[in-house]
């Protein structure tokens, strides 16, 4: 019996025995007697359902201690932005000498010449253009604005790379060659699994050919990863950096090849000899005997 309902019956009870005496009459010993025992019996029932959701609301309390309730939020995906939006861009030539290759990263994806947002290189065999992202990244997919009102087709095909190394012709491809459609002013190239602070854009064949980009966007979740070097330059297994188990060299420093005897160095003791790993060759295969 609730709490509502108690009071309803009390209030029923007492209506029915006033009920029963004549204007301005006092209820007699006997129904008096009879409603003081009706009153007992509802304050009793009153009383067992004040427990009962006491004991109630005790055990969702505890359970919300345990964590049981209420339910735990659902984990959304970490957000994906595009972390190339005004970082430092590269490319091989320029142009005329003003398609600069910061229009690539400047968030204007107009393909027409006149807007002045597109880059370009001379026309070169493999031209290319990249992007520092200043630190390493998870690269989830690189989207590219084509130039749209002249020359669609100069893009096709391109190649992607991404990695840590400033030589960026050695960082590992995404996928082989791509073709944009040429009905179409963008395309997205999926690079699962792929990490690096630079992506570049570049052009194979022996050709020269002119390299046209409008925009170029790298999208990630924006957390840098971990260094895979170590600071005080020991390289090795048996020293681990917070990115990479073994730890290895930075690619870019003065000091990119780990020795045998676990230091970064340049000299051929760290980049020539048997057991030498070059991480300039992002792959950090060991040399041969």
């Amino acid at each position: 019996m609730g709490h509502k309902n108690c009071i309803q019956t009390t209030l029923s009870l007492v209506v029915y025995f006033l009920s029963f005496g004549t204007e301005g009459s006092v209820l007699t010993k006997v129904e008096a007697a009879q409603l003081k025992t009706a009153l007992e019996v509802v304050k009793a029932k009153c009383d067992a359902a004040k427990d009962q959701a006491n004991q109630t609301s005790a055990t969702l309390n505890a359970g919300a201690i345990a964590g049981l309730h209420p339910p735990a939020p659902v984990p959304t995906g970490a957000p994906d932005v595009n972390i190339a939006q005004g970082k430092t861009a590269y490319q091989t030539s320029n142009y005329a000498g003003y398609t600069l290759p910061s229009r690539s990263v400047d968030g204007n994806t107009n393909g027409r010449w006149n807007a002045l947002s597109c880059s370009c290189t001379s026309a070169e065999t493999t031209p290319m253009w990249w992007v520092d992202l200043g630190q390493t990244y998870r690269v989830n997919r690189v989207v590219i604005y084509n130039r749209w009102d002249c020359c669609r087709e100069r893009l096709n095909p391109f190649n992607i790379h991404i990695g840590d190394s400033n030589q960026v012709t050695l960082n590992p491809k995404c996928g082989g060659d791509h073709q944009i459609a040429l009905n179409q002013p963008s395309i997205s190239v999926s690079c699962p699994g792929m990490t690096g602070r630079y992506v570049g854009v570049r052009l194979p064949g022996s050709t020269r050919r002119y390299l046209t980009l409008c925009e170029v966007q790298v999208f990630s979740n924006a957390v840098a990863l971990p260094k895979k070097w170590r600071e005080d330059r020991r390289c090795g297994a048996a020293f681990p950096a917070p990115g990479a188990n073994p730890g290895q060299c930075d690619p870019n420093s003065p000091n990119p090849c780990c020795s045998p005897y676990n230091y970064c160095g340049v000299s051929r003791n760290h980049c020539g000899c048997h057991g030498c790993v070059d991480y300039r060759n992002t792959l950090g295969e060991k040399l041969p005997p």
